[in-house]
C-alpha cells in the first residue's frame, strides 16, 4: 500500500494535499539487521513501513534487549523524543527483514504541518492512539498473565506470529521461549 492509499482510508485528504504529502517524503531501503537508529544518536526521521518488519527495543541494566514493539506494513515508528526534542535517543530501531521506508525530518515535518494543516490533526490522533496503546503495553507488562500478554500480542499483530523467530516473541511479552512454547501448546490443546 502507498502513504497516499493509507492517509485516503485514514482521513479525508485531497488530491492535491496527498501530492504534496508524498512530494516530502523520501524512500529509504534498510537490509536485514540494519539499525535504523541506535541509542546514543539523535533520532532524525519518523519512519512509514511500506514493506518490510522492524523492531524497537532498549538494553537493560543486566545488558539483555528489551522489546517494546514491532511495526511492519503500515505502520509508522520513530523515538518520538528524540525525534521531537532532539535529544539522544535511549533506543535502537532495528530491520528484521530487508525493509522499505518513507522517511521525514521534523523540520520538513513541521513545514508540512503548514502546507497541510489536517496532517497536523490526523498526527496528533495518531499520536494520542498510539500513547494508549503504550498505557496498555505498561499495564499488560505490570498486571496481566504471560498468557493474556501473548492473545495481546496476537490481537496486536495478527500477522507477525510466523514472520518473528519465536524467542522474539517471548521476549516482546516477557518470558523464556520454553515457557512461550508451553502457553503455544495449551492454545492448541485447548
Amino acid at each position: 500500500m502507498t502513504l497516499s492509499n493509507y492517509l485516503k482510508e485514514k482521513a479525508a485528504f485531497t488530491n492535491d494535499e496527498l501530492k504534496i504529502i508524498s512530494d516530502s517524503f523520501s524512500e529509504v531501503s534498510f537490509e536485514k539487521k540494519s539499525m535504523l537508529l541506535e541509542e546514543g544518536n539523535i533520532c532524525r526521521h519518523l519512519f512509514f513501513i511500506t514493506s518490510g518488519l522492524v523492531k524497537t527495543y532498549f538494553i537493560d541494566r543486566n545488558g539483555h534487549e528489551v522489546i517494546i514493539n514491532f511495526a511492519s506494513e503500515n505502520w509508522w515508528i520513530t523515538d518520538i523524543h528524540s525525534f521531537e526534542e532532539n535529544k539522544a535517543s535511549r533506543l535502537y530501531i532495528e530491520a528484521m527483514e530487508d525493509t522499505e521506508c518513507l522517511v521525514i525530518n521534523v523540520q520538513d515535518q513541521y513545514a508540512l504541518f503548514d502546507k497541510v494543516p489536517k496532517l497536523e490533526r490526523f498526527f496528533r490522533m495518531l499520536l494520542q492512539k498510539h500513547t494508549g496503546a503504550l498505557q496498555d503495553r505498561l499495564f499488560e507488562h505490570i498486571a496481566a498473565t504471560a498468557e493474556d500478554r501473548y492473545d495481546t500480542f496476537l490481537e496486536r499483530y495478527p500477522n507477525l506470529q510466523n514472520r518473528l523467530p519465536q524467542h522474539q516473541i517471548a521476549n516482546y511479552i516477557g518470558v523464556s521461549p520454553e515457557f512461550l512454547s508451553r502457553i503455544r501448546k495449551r492454545k492448541v490443546k485447548g
